[in-house]
């Protein structure tokens, strides 16, 4: 804390939720008058024009682990914008103003609550310029995404309804997609056929009875949709889906830096079901029921979507696949590090004393312990318990696989969500700088998700599907 300056997570929380929640605005008191922060500030660009690099998780934690170069302080510090170099504040020994006397940098970072100051302006100051370093010191102070993300901000203010404007036209190009049935067998507006009804035998309709708010069965808390409408499936035409496979395709060969975030859904087709589908893990949960698993875990083969994102990894097409999955059928086909499994892998077993991690063929099971998670093994490296890599519901993830997926999603231009429901965080918000930064995001789902409306494509399909179309559109170039 001495370090670290005397702001807590829920203080600086507090404090984003003035700055972000009310149009990203905050009434800044500072020297008992009412500040406003500048949003045009041009001594930002300026500082991000000489800064060496953009900064990365690594590189903040090193400066919040270093006191003041002037004085050794460690009381409340700041990090200049341009030069990195870490000095104390005019409420200590200044060394920070005389820093931007002596070298002309204007902006700096507060290590304590996380803000930017402009001298020139005087004033504090939000910009896209450092809206990345705020989110790679609040992952290397807190170990997770800040509960806020910024907008960026271009000349003007770049508020959701503009986001949302740019979209619309897009999306209003193609045809509404069409409702599906529970069992996924038939669009809901066609006829049944009674003999493909039989042969799917999945069980009753998990919609009947309820309209209304689902709640939990057998005494378990309910992690999935809160409403039987959202659970509701809907999906495009063939024609459609390849249409908006070709408009993915081009955003792919003009994207600089695309990433792929991945969820349950991309492996119902491996016989793995999904969490909040109709069939899913969660919405049977809250009925009483259990989920089908159709094959062992470590026993299922990959996708073609899982094939497809691989095959775009080699090729230079997608810079990285983020994944809550925990299944490790990314990795079985070929991913390797460009994978992060940010839940952590049935195939991943990790040391609870040293980074120490060792990958196993089969699945790695805990049985002892108090919380029955550890394996009954040793590490080889220091002796310490050996345990799963799963992370539960209120468990905070390892800072080697969150740190990396933060600064792929910070350079990303383009971000592909296929199959994921997008509502666990962080995982969720990995995709906002993309469509933030004046890039592009494509969402490929069943089930409409929060952030549809920012989507330059939305496609309504089994992921298998749209990978084939996508494929099939990439190829004919």
């Amino acid at each position: 804390q001495s370090t670290w300056g005397f702001a807590t997570k829920e203080q600086i929380q507090t404090q984003l939720s003035r700055f972000f929640l009310s149009d990203f605005m905050c009434d800044a008191i500072d020297n008992g008058g009412y500040v406003e922060d500048k949003r045009d500030c041009p001594h930002v660009r300026a500082a991000a024009s000489v800064a060496e690099s953009q900064l990365t998780v690594e590189a903040a934690r090193r400066a919040l682990e270093t006191p003041c170069e002037g004085c050794a302080s460690a009381e409340e510090n700041w990090c200049c914008y341009s030069c990195r170099t870490v000095l104390c504040s005019r409420y200590v020994a200044g060394h920070m103003v005389q820093h931007r006397q002596t070298e002309g940098h204007q902006v700096a970072f507060s290590l304590r609550d996380l803000s930017s100051w402009c001298f020139a302006c005087e004033s504090y100051v939000i910009s896209r310029e450092t809206e990345a370093m705020r989110i790679a010191f609040y992952v290397a102070k807190f170990g997770s995404l800040p509960p806020f993300i910024d907008p960026c901000y271009t000349d003007a203010e770049v508020s959701d309804d503009v986001l949302e404007a740019r979209v619309a036209e897009a999306q209003s190009a193609y045809p509404a997609p069409r409702p599906l049935t529970p069992n996924r067998m038939h669009f809901a507006d066609e006829p049944a056929d009674p003999a493909a009804e039989r042969v799917a035998a999945e069980g009753p309709d998990p919609f009947a009875g309820s309209d209304n708010v689902l709640s939990s069965g057998a005494g378990m808390p309910n992690f999935g949709h809160a409403t039987a409408e959202a659970i509701r499936e809907f999906a495009d035409g063939p024609e459609t889906i390849a249409a908006k496979a070709r408009e993915v395709a081009a955003l792919l060969r003009a994207s600089r830096c695309a990433i792929a975030v991945t969820g349950a859904g991309i492996s119902t087709s491996a016989a793995i079901p999904d969490y909040r589908g109709p069939r899913g893990v969660w919405t049977l949960a809250a009925r009483g029921q259990r989920a089908v698993f159709g094959v062992r875990l470590d026993e299922a083969v990959p996708t073609p979507t899982h094939e497809l994102m691989t095959e775009l990894c080699r090729s230079g097409r997608l810079h990285r696949i983020i994944t809550t999955n925990v299944d490790g059928l990314h990795a079985k086909a070929g991913a390797g590090d460009s994978c992060i499994e940010l839940h952590g892998s049935i195939f991943r077993e990790r040391c609870e004393r040293c980074p120490h991690i060792e990958i196993h063929a089969t699945e790695v099971r805990g049985a002892v312990g108090d919380d029955g998670r550890r394996t009954g093994r040793v590490c080889a490296r220091c002796g310490g318990a050996m345990r799963d890599s799963i992370i539960h519901f209120g468990e905070s993830l390892e800072a080697r696989f969150i740190e990396p997926a933060v600064e792929a999603a910070n350079a990303a231009d383009l971000a592909l969500a296929l199959g994921t429901s997008l509502m666990v965080q962080p995982a969720c918000g990995l995709i906002e700088p993309a469509f933030r930064n004046g890039g592009h995001l494509v969402v490929v789902n069943l089930q409409a998700t929060k952030y549809d409306r920012f989507a330059r494509v939305r496609v309504w399909a089994k992921t298998d599907d749209f990978a084939a179309a996508l494929s099939a559109a990439l190829a004919d170039e």
